[in-house]
């Protein structure tokens, strides 16, 4: 195996070799991966032959800032072409991200082509593509592409027309000036017959090859659970069939197994796990472990209500669970979330509007939760009662 897992991630999916759980992990943010790299392989997988991979690929890259995309083309001088062909894709309509795009140095010259004879690419990428002088300078034959496109616009049209004159007048000005040359070349001194000619000069080593690939910053331990993603796939099997219900008898410890597992395995068994490995890994000291449990498909609204009172998760945990709308939609979450001493005030302050003058009361006696809190709720609870006073002065006042 490569001795960069990242790289050989990058690799496989240019080949179209990578797994699809490991393209969803990569969908999913379940990676720890750069950036700029996450971004490339999030470009290679958009531009999947698997439709529901590819748009959740997609989905993932819009929501990604803008500038991010950007800093990634401005800074890789070599990507793969699935790369560039994901991100025309995806990015369509941004015009920003586009004008960078279609100008990058290694943008493939198939796909310029491509984009000139498309019936179906939106008018936002022609645009931006006919206003590339220098392209179609280097390139004359792309005008007559574009000119043959029945989508191009008369505007587009008439600077094609005025580029190919611009180019016809630029050969004709440096043929003159060449003539002229010759014209005024004078005869070469007297040479004798066996005179040596002059030595060549050593040819300049050519540039280093530029990495496919880079990787701005490199974690050891990223890394390795990478490795481990390809390389544990029979034990994770093995692991879960063990741990189903239906095998009593060839159950294994659950704790016990947990804990003989590399972090690539306990991802795993977080995300196809049952409840009992999801609510030990949820307690993992290792976020991307405990994260990976609020993404698994299997996890219920009683299994997050009973995560969002636990008080020996992390902090994180809890905000990612409050990050969540679908979550917060459920009272009893947001009930879970108020009362649980770790969650961060500012979340928490957030449902004390909702409780009554009972409730408020109990939040304000409570010497387990934080004094922010606590100061919060008894604000709120004189708020409430001068406006109960307000109207009942108003009633009385009739």
């Amino acid at each position: 195996m490569s001795p960069d897992p990242i790289i050989r991630i990058l690799t496989d999916l240019a080949k179209k070799q990578l797994p699809e759980h490991i393209k969803e992990m990569i969908v999913d943010d379940a990676l720890p991966m750069d950036e700029p790299l996450k971004i490339m392989a999030l470009a290679m997988i958009a531009d999947d032959a698997s439709l529901q991979t590819a748009k959740n690929a997609q989905h993932t890259l819009k929501e990604m800032p803008g500038d991010s995309v950007v800093h990634m083309l401005r800074t890789y001088a070599k990507l793969d072409a699935q790369v560039f062909k994901g991100l025309l894709i995806t990015f369509a309509d941004s015009d920003k991200i586009l004008s960078v795009l279609l100008t990058h140095k290694q943008f493939p010259f198939s796909l310029y082509e491509s984009i000139a004879t498309s019936e179906k690419m939106p008018m936002s990428v022609l645009e931006i593509l006919s206003i590339n002088q220098a392209l179609f300078y280097k390139h004359p034959h792309l005008i007559n592409l574009l000119l043959d496109n029945s989508r191009v616009t008369k505007e587009i049209g008439d600077r094609m027309l005025r580029y190919r004159e611009g180019i016809i007048a630029e050969q004709k000005m440096r043929a003159r000036i060449q003539e002229k040359q010759e014209r005024r070349r004078e005869p070469p001194p007297f040479v004798l017959d066996e005179e040596a000619e002059p030595a060549e000069e050593p040819a300049a080593p050519a540039p280093a090859a530029a990495p496919a690939f880079k990787e701005t910053e490199k974690l050891a331990s990223d890394a390795a659970l990478i490795q481990d993603l390809y390389e544990e796939d029979k034990l994770f099997t093995k692991a879960v069939s063990e741990t189903e219900p239906e095998q009593p008898k060839k159950r294994v410890p659950i704790r016990k197994f947990i804990a003989s597992l590399s972090v690539a395995g306990q991802i795993k068994l977080a995300l196809k796990g049952n409840k009992e490995a999801r609510s030990i890994l949820i307690r993992s000291a290792k976020k991307i472990v405990a994260r990976a449990v609020l993404q698994s498909p299997k996890l219920n609204e009683i299994e997050v209500e009973f995560y969002a009172k636990m008080r020996s998760i992390s902090k994180e945990i809890l905000r990612d669970i409050a990050r969540n709308p679908e979550w917060t939609k459920k009272a009893n979450i947001q009930r879970a979330l108020l009362y649980n001493p770790k969650t961060p005030t500012p979340i928490s302050q957030r449902y004390l509007i909702r409780l009554n003058e009972k409730e408020l009361r109990s939040i304000i006696k409570s010497k387990s939760l934080p004094h922010a809190l606590r100061i919060a709720a008894r604000r709120i609870m004189h708020r409430k009662k001068s406006q109960e006073d307000k109207i009942r002065r108003a009633r009385h006042s009739r």
